[in-house]
């Protein structure tokens, strides 16, 4: 029943005593209203009753709510880190909400643009699909954070260099996929480029990206990418 169906119906015209009418109905609206949600939230309530236990797993016990609570273990950027999340929690939101490492940016969440991407044992991975119980303490993840905590691995000079980014918002899983790329392949053709660098990027900095990745194979010589960047402190590169 709605609350239109409460009020009275005025098919003729409007006289003081239905102005009163609709007004004394007002509380009659709101009490019925009231009922409904009270009723709503008590159903609710059994329900979550009823609801099995929602399971974490572990490997240090605990208690909570009567259940046993484990944290898990992950090797991150050479350290052995706890956590604790839901079984179908994406990686991703582990090393940003737990572990406080938030270089690694959500994009889409399915694992297309490439903005989540870390290395696990080397291997670029989209971070926001692969879920973080699956991944093995024995394995080693790095992030950016992981790369060089200075920002001075050769990539990362080279993004600076030849002024790669833009928004910068992908430029972290374009960077770590650059990095594994190099790692696999010193001296990448386009081709490999290609098929390594698969990120998004909405600003368009493709060019540049492939220009960064070639100056790294040549021992980072930006010059050689003839871009004639000119920076703020007046060095070109």
């Amino acid at each position: 029943m709605t609350a239109g169906a409460l009020l009275p119906k005025i098919d003729r015209p409007v006289k003081r005593i239905d102005v009163f009418l609709c007004r004394s109905a007002a509380p009659s609206v709101i009490l019925f209203a009231l009922a409904h949600a009270l009723a709503y939230h008590s159903a609710l309530g059994r329900r979550a009753k009823a609801l099995p236990a929602v399971r974490r797993f572990v490997t240090v016990t605990g208690t909570h709510s009567g259940a046993i609570i484990k944290m898990a273990k992950l090797n991150v950027n050479g350290k052995v880190r706890e956590f604790q999340a839901d079984p179908g929690t994406p990686l991703l939101w582990v090393l940003r909400e737990q572990l406080a490492l938030t270089g690694t940016k959500y994009g889409c969440g399915v694992a297309q643009c490439g903005a989540c991407t870390v290395l696990i044992n080397g291997v670029p991975t989209r971070s926001c699909v692969r879920m973080a119980e699956s991944v093995k303490a024995s394995e080693k993840i790095t992030t950016i954070e992981g790369l060089s905590p200075s920002g001075t691995h050769a990539v990362q000079k080279a993004w600076v260099a030849l002024d790669v980014p833009q928004c910068g918002f992908c430029q972290s899983g374009m960077i770590m996929a650059a990095s594994a790329l190099l790692q696999s392949k010193p001296n990448p053709t386009d081709a490999d480029i290609d098929g390594a660098m698969t990120n998004i990027c909405r600003c368009g900095t493709y060019n540049r990206v492939r220009a960064a990745i070639k100056s790294v194979a040549r021992g980072g010589d930006t010059k050689s990418a003839g871009l004639s960047i000119q920076h703020a402190d007046g060095s070109v590169a």
